[in-house]
């Protein structure tokens, strides 16, 4: 993940996703057929950007599967693509994205099918200093100053939809609150 952009209009931070994953047909004498789904549900602004964000990629193999920019709406993002794999043999899933996400809402990275291991870092280039608080032992607060990165520890035997990686991105320090992050 690369951290594009800070507004304190929209209150949130405009990220580039990269994910990968590589799906393993174990049948050695036959071809396996099934269907990917890609989701994002949008986080809850208060004063949301006119453009939430957009898939500029999701590849199976070498195939593209979008000839245009698959856009974000408010009421999120839902696709489901083919995908055939050759008996004994991996095809490589990609899917590649920009998208807004508030200041505070909760993320997380969640796979669809089981994963023997799963690796994220994030690396901020918004020309500012980011924090983020994550769930994960050892690493509740991090300042991730810019051009600088965290790589969050592996992740290993994965189940489908578990909930890794969680996290929350906050204002950058020094910034003024915006109004869902005020509390009375």
């Amino acid at each position: 993940m690369r951290i594009l952009e800070y507004s304190r209009e929209y209150d949130a931070y405009k990220i580039e996703t990269r994910t990968e994953y590589g799906i393993t047909n174990m049948f050695r004498d036959v071809d396996y057929e099934d269907k990917i789904k890609i989701f994002y549900s949008v986080d809850p602004f208060v004063n949301p950007p006119p453009e939430i964000g957009y898939y500029s990629s999701i590849r199976v193999g070498s195939q593209e599967r979008l000839t245009n920019r698959a856009h974000v709406t408010i009421e999120g993002f839902n696709a489901i693509y083919d995908i055939k794999i050759l008996k004994a043999s991996t095809e490589t899933l990609v899917v590649e994205s920009t998208i807004w996400h508030v200041i505070g809402a909760s993320q997380r990275m969640q796979p669809q099918r089981p994963v023997g291991t799963f690796s994220m870092d994030i690396v901020n280039q918004t020309g500012e200093d980011v924090v983020l608080e994550t769930e994960m032992v050892g690493m509740s607060r991090v300042n991730l100053t810019y051009g600088n990165k965290v790589a969050f520890p592996d992740v290993h035997g994965v189940l489908p939809n578990e909930a890794i990686f969680v996290f929350k991105l906050l204002a950058p320090p020094g910034a003024p609150l915006g109004e869902e992050q005020i509390t009375n």
